[in-house]
């Protein structure tokens, strides 16, 4: 019975450290990358240098965080690769669920890689479905071990120490086991919901470790900083900003475009007088008019007739 006991508690083990290094948590599991000196950064709450290659947004409106040093907004990256430090962490082959935070309230487009820093990291490696399962055989495994030593306590007048210690080993297993299949399946109803920011900010997940809370600190998540990004022009943008573009006349004018400017500036310019009855007004207003046709109005010039000129 003792030797089922302790190869039973080995492998649970080796199969809970399996499980929780899904989930990316710097307060609780520091070993993200093989390196030490990493993880001895991670623990002392050290700047850590966080790239995400090819990040893709859940959803383009943040959710809304006030803390001491202002108003934030979270948001959750997909990334398939992310690297802390130059070193990538160790998470398999799927994409992880990251949280940042950003000064933006509203973010459409995201760089190729984004590279920045942070205090802690929070996320949730994509394998949901896989996770429910196995901590769903998890819970029964452990109830009905559970109930064995139930029975073995019963039957004994006195159990032993050993007994009772492997009794609140299986009660320790059994709420672990059912907080974290509450936890992915909660997850996985935020994935399809896009409520992923909601479910980081959650005490399910949030309150897990209050030393670095993202309630408290959001400013510790890796940032995204507005600079880098490019936001998505409106349909007004779009609009008003083509027609500001063809008002603008940025080619250079020709001296017989400048003439003509001049010419119908200068035309524009006469006032028109008003009619009057007397014979001298008349006289005056068709002697102007015979002016202006000879200034406007250049004399057609004919050919010369060779013929006709008088000879020397």
């Amino acid at each position: 019975m003792i030797k089922i006991f302790c190869v039973f508690f080995s492998i649970y083990l080796v199969n809970l450290n399996r499980v929780i290094s899904k989930i990316i948590d710097t307060d609780i599991n520091a070993r993200i990358t093989p390196s030490d000196s990493i993880a001895f950064d991670i623990r002392k709450n050290r700047f850590l240098e966080v790239t995400l290659f090819s990040p893709k947004l859940v959803r383009y409106k943040g959710k809304k965080v006030k803390s001491t040093k202002g108003k934030f907004y979270v948001y959750v990256i997909r990334c398939p690769k992310l690297a802390v430090n130059g070193l990538e962490v160790q998470k398999g082959p799927r994409e992880v669920y990251l949280a940042v935070v950003s000064k933006q309230k509203r973010i459409y487009r995201l760089p190729d890689s984004i590279r920045t820093t942070a205090n802690f990291l929070k996320g949730v490696v994509d394998n949901a479905d896989s996770m429910v399962k196995f901590y769903k055989e998890q819970l029964l495994i452990n109830k009905k071990d559970a109930d064995s030593l139930v029975k073995l306590m019963k039957k004994s007048n006195y159990p032993g120490l050993f007994v009772y210690s492997q009794f609140q080993k299986m009660d320790e297993f059994m709420s672990t086991d059912w907080y974290y299949y509450h936890f992915f399946r909660i997850f996985r109803y935020a994935k399809r919901k896009k409520k992923l920011p909601e479910f980081f900010l959650s005490p399910y997940y949030n309150q897990r470790f209050l030393h670095t809370n993202i309630n408290k600190m959001p400013y510790g998540l890796p940032k995204v900083e507005p600079d880098t990004l490019a936001p998505k022009p409106t349909f007004f943008a779009i609009l008003f900003g083509s027609k500001n573009e063809k008002t603008e006349d940025t080619s250079a004018t020709s001296p017989q475009q400048l003439e003509l400017k001049d010419w119908q500036s200068e035309k524009h310019a006469i006032p028109k007088q008003k009619k009057t009855s007397s014979p001298n007004g008349r006289n005056q207003k068709e002697s102007e008019k015979k002016s202006k046709k000879e200034e406007v109005s250049p004399s057609p010039t004919f050919p010369t007739d060779l013929e006709n000129l008088p000879q020397q």
